[in-house]
C-alpha cells in the first residue's frame, strides 16, 4: 500500500545500461527538502557494492531539525530493524551493521538502496540537517568475501524545511545519478504532494548515445 504523504516517494523506476572502470564502493543519500510538520524518508544508496559480506557505520543527523522515525526499504538480505541501533537517535546518531550469514558476499546494482530512514520534520523553515555517514560511535567498515576490509567513499544527504505552501503542487522529479561506461544504473521517477491522485501520465525523455533501456522496476503505485 502507498501512503500519499507530503514526502518523496518511488512511483517508478528506470532501468538503463551506462562500464566499469574498478571504482570504490560509495555509499550515499541525498538532498531533500520537507515542510515542517510531514515526514520524510532517505534512501541509503550504494555504487560499486561487489561481494560484500559485511557492512557497518554510523549516520549523523540534526536532532533539532529531524527526529527518527523508523528504518524501512531494506535492500540486503538479512537486514532489518534488528540492524540498527536507535538508543542514540534523540542526539541525531544511529548505528547499522550488517553480516551476510551465507558469506556469499552481496553484489547490488549501482544505485541500489540499501535502507531508508524516515524522520518527522520538526525544524523551522530554512532550517537544515545533513544526513551524513561517520565514525562516530560505530566505525564505518566495509567488507569482502576475502575478509578484507575495501577502500570507499561517502556522500552526505541533507533534509532542508521549507514553507508548507511551497510544495502543495504536485512535483515529479528524477534522482541526478552517475555511474561508470557500460554499468546498469537505475534511476528513480519520484513524487511530492501526490495526494488523491486517480491517474498520472506522461512522456520521459534521454539521450539514447549515452543511455539505452531495459526495463522499469521499483513499481509503487497500485
Amino acid at each position: 500500500m502507498i501512503c500519499f504523504m507530503r514526502n518523496t516517494l518511488y512511483i517508478i523506476a528506470m532501468l538503463f545500461t551506462l562500464s566499469v572502470n574498478a571504482a570504490p564502493l560509495h555509499i550515499f543519500s541525498e538532498a531533500h527538502t520537507a515542510a515542517q510538520g510531514t515526514q520524510v524518508v532517505i534512501p541509503v544508496r550504494a555504487n560499486d557494492f561487489n561481494a560484500l559480506v559485511s557492512a557497518q557505520g554510523t549516520i549523523e543527523f540534526n536532532s533539532s531539525v529531524i527526529s527518527f522515525v523508523s528504518v524501512e526499504q531494506y535492500g540486503l538480505p538479512g537486514l532489518s530493524s534488528g540492524n540498527f541501533g536507535t538508543a542514540q537517535a534523540s542526539n541525531g546518531k544511529i548505528t547499522f551493521s550488517w553480516f551476510d550469514a551465507g558469506l556469499a558476499g552481496q553484489t547490488l546494482t549501482d544505485n541500489s538502496v540499501l535502507f531508508a530512514l524516515k524522520f518527522n520534520v520538526t525544524g523551522t523553515v530554512g532550517m537544515l540537517s545533513s544526513v551524513a555517514f561517520t565514525n562516530s560511535i560505530t566505525p564505518l567498515e566495509f567488507v569482502d568475501t576475502s575478509f578484507e576490509t575495501i577502500l570507499f567513499t561517502t556522500g552526505a544527504g541533507s533534509v532542508t524545511v521549507i514553507e508548507t505552501s511551497a510544495i502543495t503542487d504536485v512535483i515529479i522529479k528524477m534522482d541526478t545519478v552517475s555511474a561508470q561506461t557500460g554499468a546498469e544504473v537505475v534511476v528513480p521517477v519520484r513524487v511530492r504532494s501526490f495526494d488523491n491522485m486517480l491517474s498520472i501520465q506522461g512522456t520521459i525523455e534521454f539521450d539514447a548515445s549515452k543511455l539505452s533501456f531495459i526495463s522499469n522496476d521499483q513499481f509503487r503505485l497500485p
